[in-house]
């Protein structure tokens, strides 16, 4: 199997994992007719998680001169950058001030 392939198959597998992990948190939060917004956090870290591990398989192309291109350093520091909004935002939703606020 070809380099590239391995990265297909790797970063693939962990996309599957990110969607039946993000299906799972959508489908407990719309249940019973109604949504339940305590999963918000739960679904932003199986976000964090699919960009980190989307970060990981494009680095693996990035550090090599053979295989560095534009779309590997967009898949390294775009999810970089992603991650770290995820992290912000699932940090802003555990302080009180965001939390107390009613949204209609």
């Amino acid at each position: 199997m070809a380099d590239l392939e391995l990265y297909n198959v790797r970063t693939d597998g962990w996309c599957l994992i990110s969607l039946a992990a993000s299906l799972l948190v959508l489908s407990r939060a719309y249940s019973r007719g109604g949504i339940n917004r305590s999963y918000s956090k739960a679904f932003i870290a199986v976000s964090i998680f699919h960009h980190i591990t989307t970060m990981m398989g494009a680095y693996q192309h990035y550090k090599l001169d053979s295989h560095y291109t534009k779309a590997m350093w967009i898949g390294v520091w775009v999810n970089a950058f992603l991650t770290a909004v995820g992290g912000i935002v699932l940090g802003g939703l555990g302080s009180d001030s965001v939390s107390r606020q009613k949204i209609a």
